[in-house]
Protein backbone atom coordinates (compact mmCIF):
# COMPACT_ATOMS: atom_id res chain seq x y z
CA UNK A 1 0.00 0.00 0.00
CA UNK A 2 2.86 2.31 0.85
CA UNK A 3 4.39 1.60 -2.55
CA UNK A 4 1.21 2.65 -4.38
CA UNK A 5 0.94 5.80 -2.27
CA UNK A 6 4.55 6.77 -3.00
CA UNK A 7 4.12 5.96 -6.69
CA UNK A 8 0.94 8.02 -7.00
CA UNK A 9 2.57 10.89 -5.09
CA UNK A 10 5.56 10.80 -7.42
CA UNK A 11 3.25 10.75 -10.44
CA UNK A 12 1.33 13.77 -9.13
CA UNK A 13 4.59 15.63 -8.52
CA UNK A 14 5.76 14.83 -12.04
CA UNK A 15 2.49 16.12 -13.53
CA UNK A 16 2.75 19.27 -11.41
CA UNK A 17 6.32 19.88 -12.57
CA UNK A 18 5.37 19.38 -16.21
CA UNK A 19 2.41 21.73 -15.90
CA UNK A 20 4.55 24.24 -14.04
CA UNK A 21 7.31 24.19 -16.65
CA UNK A 22 4.82 24.56 -19.51
CA UNK A 23 3.13 27.50 -17.81
CA UNK A 24 6.50 29.22 -17.26
CA UNK A 25 7.38 28.78 -20.95
CA UNK A 26 4.03 30.19 -22.01
CA UNK A 27 4.42 33.06 -19.63
CA UNK A 28 7.83 33.96 -20.99
CA UNK A 29 6.70 34.08 -24.60
CA UNK A 30 3.41 35.88 -24.08
CA UNK A 31 2.60 39.36 -22.85
CA UNK A 32 0.75 39.54 -19.56
CA UNK A 33 -1.29 42.01 -17.57
CA UNK A 34 0.46 43.16 -14.42
CA UNK A 35 -1.92 44.35 -11.71
CA UNK A 36 0.21 46.49 -9.44
CA UNK A 37 3.64 47.26 -7.98
CA UNK A 38 3.68 44.13 -5.84
CA UNK A 39 3.09 41.86 -8.83
CA UNK A 40 5.76 43.69 -10.81
CA UNK A 41 8.30 43.20 -8.00
CA UNK A 42 7.46 39.49 -7.81
CA UNK A 43 8.02 39.18 -11.55
CA UNK A 44 11.42 40.87 -11.19
CA UNK A 45 12.63 38.12 -8.84
CA UNK A 46 12.98 35.78 -11.83
CA UNK A 47 12.90 37.97 -14.95
CA UNK A 48 14.14 41.07 -16.66
CA UNK A 49 10.94 42.98 -17.43
CA UNK A 50 9.84 45.31 -20.19
CA UNK A 51 6.70 47.04 -18.96
CA UNK A 52 4.25 49.39 -20.63
CA UNK A 53 2.58 51.88 -18.31
CA UNK A 54 -0.72 53.18 -19.66
CA UNK A 55 -3.54 55.15 -18.08
CA UNK A 56 -6.73 53.12 -17.74
CA UNK A 57 -8.72 55.93 -19.39
CA UNK A 58 -6.36 56.14 -22.39
CA UNK A 59 -8.50 54.90 -25.27
CA UNK A 60 -6.35 56.13 -28.16
CA UNK A 61 -5.95 53.28 -30.65
CA UNK A 62 -2.46 54.31 -31.75
CA UNK A 63 -1.26 54.03 -28.14
CA UNK A 64 -2.27 50.35 -28.06
CA UNK A 65 -0.86 49.50 -31.49
CA UNK A 66 2.84 49.54 -30.53
CA UNK A 67 2.27 47.30 -27.51
CA UNK A 68 0.21 44.78 -29.51
CA UNK A 69 2.91 44.64 -32.21
CA UNK A 70 5.61 44.05 -29.56
CA UNK A 71 3.56 41.19 -28.12
CA UNK A 72 3.25 39.62 -31.58
CA UNK A 73 7.02 39.87 -32.00
CA UNK A 74 7.60 38.31 -28.59
CA UNK A 75 5.40 35.33 -29.47
CA UNK A 76 7.28 34.83 -32.76
CA UNK A 77 10.73 35.01 -31.13
CA UNK A 78 12.65 31.76 -30.47
CA UNK A 79 12.88 31.11 -26.71
CA UNK A 80 16.66 31.02 -26.88
CA UNK A 81 16.69 34.68 -27.89
CA UNK A 82 13.99 35.77 -25.45
CA UNK A 83 16.30 34.95 -22.56
CA UNK A 84 14.92 35.91 -19.15
CA UNK A 85 12.62 38.60 -20.55
CA UNK A 86 9.03 38.97 -19.37
CA UNK A 87 6.82 41.56 -21.00
CA UNK A 88 3.66 43.10 -19.59
CA UNK A 89 1.30 46.03 -19.36
CA UNK A 90 0.08 47.92 -16.31
CA UNK A 91 -3.17 49.84 -16.60
CA UNK A 92 -2.91 52.66 -14.08
CA UNK A 93 -6.07 53.22 -12.03
CA UNK A 94 -6.84 55.03 -8.78
CA UNK A 95 -6.19 51.82 -6.88
CA UNK A 96 -2.69 51.11 -8.23
CA UNK A 97 -1.47 54.65 -8.99
CA UNK A 98 1.49 54.06 -6.68
CA UNK A 99 3.24 52.12 -9.46
CA UNK A 100 3.15 55.20 -11.70
CA UNK A 101 4.64 57.34 -8.93
CA UNK A 102 7.46 54.84 -8.38
CA UNK A 103 8.35 54.46 -12.07
CA UNK A 104 7.74 58.04 -13.23
CA UNK A 105 8.04 60.19 -10.16
CA UNK A 106 5.27 62.26 -8.57
CA UNK A 107 5.04 64.99 -11.22
CA UNK A 108 5.19 62.84 -14.37
CA UNK A 109 2.69 60.37 -12.93
CA UNK A 110 0.06 63.12 -13.01
CA UNK A 111 0.51 63.67 -16.78
CA UNK A 112 0.50 60.01 -17.90
CA UNK A 113 -2.96 60.24 -19.42
CA UNK A 114 -2.07 63.34 -21.46
CA UNK A 115 1.34 62.16 -22.70
CA UNK A 116 0.36 58.59 -23.54
CA UNK A 117 2.04 55.29 -22.57
CA UNK A 118 5.50 55.14 -21.01
CA UNK A 119 7.88 52.22 -21.53
CA UNK A 120 10.49 50.83 -19.14
CA UNK A 121 13.23 48.20 -19.17
CA UNK A 122 13.83 46.90 -15.63
CA UNK A 123 16.61 44.45 -14.84
CA UNK A 124 16.13 41.36 -12.71
CA UNK A 125 16.15 41.80 -8.89
CA UNK A 126 15.56 45.56 -9.05
CA UNK A 127 13.91 46.70 -5.79
CA UNK A 128 12.11 49.63 -7.47
CA UNK A 129 12.59 51.90 -4.49
CA UNK A 130 13.43 54.83 -6.81
CA UNK A 131 12.55 55.75 -10.44
CA UNK A 132 16.23 55.46 -11.42
CA UNK A 133 16.06 51.64 -11.21
CA UNK A 134 13.67 51.57 -14.17
CA UNK A 135 15.27 52.55 -17.50
CA UNK A 136 12.75 54.80 -19.21
CA UNK A 137 12.38 54.90 -22.99
CA UNK A 138 13.29 58.44 -24.09
CA UNK A 139 12.66 58.22 -27.83
CA UNK A 140 10.22 60.53 -29.56
CA UNK A 141 8.69 57.84 -31.78
CA UNK A 142 6.87 55.27 -29.64
CA UNK A 143 6.44 52.59 -32.27
CA UNK A 144 7.41 48.90 -32.35
CA UNK A 145 10.75 49.29 -34.18
CA UNK A 146 12.49 51.79 -31.84
CA UNK A 147 11.02 49.98 -28.82
CA UNK A 148 12.43 46.67 -30.11
CA UNK A 149 15.86 48.33 -30.44
CA UNK A 150 15.48 49.70 -26.91
CA UNK A 151 14.78 46.24 -25.45
CA UNK A 152 17.77 44.68 -27.25
CA UNK A 153 20.05 47.48 -26.03
CA UNK A 154 18.95 47.75 -22.40
CA UNK A 155 18.29 44.08 -21.53
CA UNK A 156 21.59 42.25 -22.15
CA UNK A 157 20.28 38.66 -22.13
CA UNK A 158 17.60 39.35 -24.74
CA UNK A 159 18.19 39.51 -28.48
CA UNK A 160 16.10 41.32 -31.02
CA UNK A 161 12.41 40.37 -30.86
CA UNK A 162 10.56 38.89 -33.82
CA UNK A 163 11.45 36.70 -36.76
CA UNK A 164 14.02 38.68 -38.69
CA UNK A 165 16.01 38.37 -41.86
CA UNK A 166 18.88 40.69 -42.65
CA UNK A 167 20.76 41.99 -45.63
CA UNK A 168 24.23 43.47 -45.26
CA UNK A 169 24.90 46.16 -47.83
CA UNK A 170 28.66 45.56 -48.30
CA UNK A 171 28.15 41.82 -48.55
CA UNK A 172 25.31 42.29 -51.06
CA UNK A 173 27.80 44.22 -53.24
CA UNK A 174 30.37 41.47 -52.76
CA UNK A 175 27.76 38.87 -53.74
CA UNK A 176 26.96 40.74 -56.97
CA UNK A 177 30.63 41.06 -57.91
CA UNK A 178 31.24 37.41 -57.00
CA UNK A 179 28.58 35.97 -59.31
CA UNK A 180 29.80 38.19 -62.17
CA UNK A 181 33.25 36.62 -61.93
CA UNK A 182 33.96 33.37 -63.77
CA UNK A 183 34.25 30.24 -61.59
CA UNK A 184 37.70 29.22 -60.39
CA UNK A 185 39.38 32.50 -61.35
CA UNK A 186 41.72 34.69 -59.33
CA UNK A 187 39.12 37.48 -59.03
CA UNK A 188 36.48 35.08 -57.68
CA UNK A 189 38.92 33.66 -55.14
CA UNK A 190 40.00 37.18 -54.10
CA UNK A 191 36.40 38.21 -53.45
CA UNK A 192 35.72 35.08 -51.41
CA UNK A 193 38.79 35.66 -49.21
CA UNK A 194 37.88 39.34 -48.93
CA UNK A 195 34.46 38.34 -47.55
CA UNK A 196 36.10 35.93 -45.13
CA UNK A 197 38.50 38.62 -43.98
CA UNK A 198 35.67 41.08 -43.36
CA UNK A 199 33.94 38.64 -41.01
CA UNK A 200 36.98 38.79 -38.70
CA UNK A 201 36.49 42.55 -38.30
CA UNK A 202 33.03 42.05 -36.80
CA UNK A 203 32.30 41.56 -33.12
CA UNK A 204 31.36 37.97 -32.35
CA UNK A 205 28.24 38.77 -30.31
CA UNK A 206 26.55 41.03 -32.84
CA UNK A 207 23.43 39.87 -34.68
CA UNK A 208 25.04 40.57 -38.06
CA UNK A 209 28.12 38.37 -37.52
CA UNK A 210 26.30 35.05 -38.24
CA UNK A 211 24.76 36.62 -41.35
CA UNK A 212 28.17 37.73 -42.61
CA UNK A 213 29.41 34.18 -42.03
CA UNK A 214 26.65 32.83 -44.32
CA UNK A 215 27.77 35.14 -47.15
CA UNK A 216 31.46 34.29 -46.68
CA UNK A 217 31.00 30.52 -46.28
CA UNK A 218 28.76 30.39 -49.36
CA UNK A 219 31.46 32.14 -51.42
CA UNK A 220 34.21 29.86 -50.15
CA UNK A 221 32.17 26.77 -51.09
CA UNK A 222 31.30 28.02 -54.58
CA UNK A 223 34.62 29.36 -55.88
CA UNK A 224 34.60 26.77 -58.67
CA UNK A 225 30.82 26.32 -59.07
CA UNK A 226 28.21 28.52 -60.75
CA UNK A 227 25.22 26.36 -59.72
CA UNK A 228 25.86 26.14 -55.98
CA UNK A 229 23.53 28.96 -54.89
CA UNK A 230 20.53 27.86 -56.95
CA UNK A 231 20.80 24.27 -55.71
CA UNK A 232 21.12 25.37 -52.09
CA UNK A 233 18.08 27.67 -52.28
CA UNK A 234 15.97 24.88 -53.77
CA UNK A 235 17.15 22.41 -51.11
CA UNK A 236 16.45 24.76 -48.19
CA UNK A 237 13.05 25.78 -49.54
CA UNK A 238 12.05 22.10 -49.72
CA UNK A 239 13.21 21.57 -46.13
CA UNK A 240 11.20 24.55 -44.97
CA UNK A 241 8.12 23.38 -46.86
CA UNK A 242 8.22 19.68 -45.88
CA UNK A 243 9.46 19.84 -42.30
CA UNK A 244 8.03 23.16 -41.09
CA UNK A 245 5.76 21.53 -38.50
CA UNK A 246 8.68 19.65 -36.94
CA UNK A 247 10.98 22.68 -36.67
CA UNK A 248 11.44 25.09 -33.80
CA UNK A 249 10.98 28.81 -34.42
CA UNK A 250 14.74 29.26 -34.20
CA UNK A 251 15.39 26.62 -36.87
CA UNK A 252 12.77 28.15 -39.19
CA UNK A 253 14.39 31.54 -38.73
CA UNK A 254 17.85 30.16 -39.52
CA UNK A 255 16.62 28.53 -42.74
CA UNK A 256 14.70 31.64 -43.78
CA UNK A 257 17.82 33.75 -43.24
CA UNK A 258 20.00 31.36 -45.26
CA UNK A 259 17.51 31.37 -48.15
CA UNK A 260 17.30 35.17 -48.04
CA UNK A 261 21.10 35.49 -48.08
CA UNK A 262 21.67 32.94 -50.86
CA UNK A 263 19.08 34.72 -53.00
CA UNK A 264 21.44 37.70 -53.01
CA UNK A 265 23.61 35.52 -55.26
CA UNK A 266 20.80 34.10 -57.43
CA UNK A 267 19.19 37.55 -57.79
CA UNK A 268 22.16 39.93 -57.45
CA UNK A 269 21.66 43.66 -57.19
CA UNK A 270 23.03 45.99 -59.84
CA UNK A 271 26.39 47.51 -58.91
CA UNK A 272 26.99 51.03 -60.20
CA UNK A 273 30.44 52.60 -60.52
CA UNK A 274 29.67 54.88 -57.59
CA UNK A 275 28.62 51.92 -55.41
CA UNK A 276 31.67 49.93 -56.48
CA UNK A 277 34.21 52.63 -55.62
CA UNK A 278 32.52 53.45 -52.31
CA UNK A 279 32.52 49.76 -51.41
CA UNK A 280 36.12 49.26 -52.58
CA UNK A 281 37.40 52.23 -50.52
CA UNK A 282 35.65 51.12 -47.35
CA UNK A 283 36.76 47.51 -47.71
CA UNK A 284 40.40 48.51 -48.31
CA UNK A 285 40.35 50.80 -45.26
CA UNK A 286 38.83 48.05 -43.12
CA UNK A 287 41.34 45.42 -44.21
CA UNK A 288 44.24 47.85 -43.82
CA UNK A 289 43.15 48.60 -40.27
CA UNK A 290 43.29 44.85 -39.57
CA UNK A 291 46.87 44.71 -40.82
CA UNK A 292 48.21 47.97 -39.39
CA UNK A 293 46.39 48.29 -36.08
CA UNK A 294 47.97 45.32 -34.21
CA UNK A 295 51.62 46.39 -34.82
CA UNK A 296 50.78 50.01 -33.98
CA UNK A 297 49.22 48.91 -30.71
CA UNK A 298 52.22 46.73 -29.92
CA UNK A 299 54.57 49.62 -30.63
CA UNK A 300 52.54 51.91 -28.37
CA UNK A 301 52.56 49.37 -25.55
CA UNK A 302 56.28 48.76 -26.01
CA UNK A 303 57.09 52.48 -25.87
CA UNK A 304 54.92 52.90 -22.75
CA UNK A 305 56.71 50.07 -20.98
CA UNK A 306 60.31 50.54 -22.17
CA UNK A 307 60.40 54.14 -23.40
CA UNK A 308 61.40 55.75 -20.10
CA UNK A 309 64.10 53.16 -19.45
CA UNK A 310 65.75 53.97 -22.77
CA UNK A 311 65.91 57.67 -21.93
CA UNK A 312 67.68 57.19 -18.60
CA UNK A 313 71.10 56.25 -20.01
CA UNK A 314 71.08 59.38 -22.21
CA UNK A 315 70.39 61.56 -19.20
CA UNK A 316 73.14 59.82 -17.31
CA UNK A 317 75.49 60.23 -20.26
CA UNK A 318 74.72 63.95 -20.48
CA UNK A 319 75.27 64.30 -16.78
CA UNK A 320 78.62 62.50 -16.96
CA UNK A 321 79.77 64.74 -19.86
CA UNK A 322 78.99 67.82 -17.83
CA UNK A 323 80.90 66.43 -14.88
CA UNK A 324 83.89 65.78 -17.16
CA UNK A 325 83.83 69.37 -18.39
CA UNK A 326 83.65 70.67 -14.82
CA UNK A 327 86.59 68.51 -13.86
CA UNK A 328 88.60 69.82 -16.82
CA UNK A 329 87.80 73.44 -15.90
CA UNK A 330 88.82 72.76 -12.32
CA UNK A 331 92.14 71.23 -13.44
CA UNK A 332 92.87 74.17 -15.78
CA UNK A 333 92.22 76.67 -13.02
CA UNK A 334 94.61 74.81 -10.77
Amino acid sequence: MTFFRSTSTAALLLVALLLGSSSVAARKNECQDIKDLKELRNLLKEHDVFVTLIDDDDLAEENKKAYDELCNRLTATPSERVGSLAMGKIKVTKENRKVAKVLLGEDDAKTLKDKGPEYFAILKNAALSTPEEAIRFQGEEKSADPLTDFIAEKIPDTGRLGTWVYSLDHFDTLASLFVQAEPDTFWRKALAYCAKGLTYTMQIRTETKPIADIYANAMMKSIDSAEYFKKQVERLEKMLENDANKMSLQKKEELTQKIHTLQKFTEPKEVTKETYWKFFTQVVMTLLSMVLLPPLLLMSVYSMIFGEDEEEPKEKKVASDEEVKKDEVTKDSQ
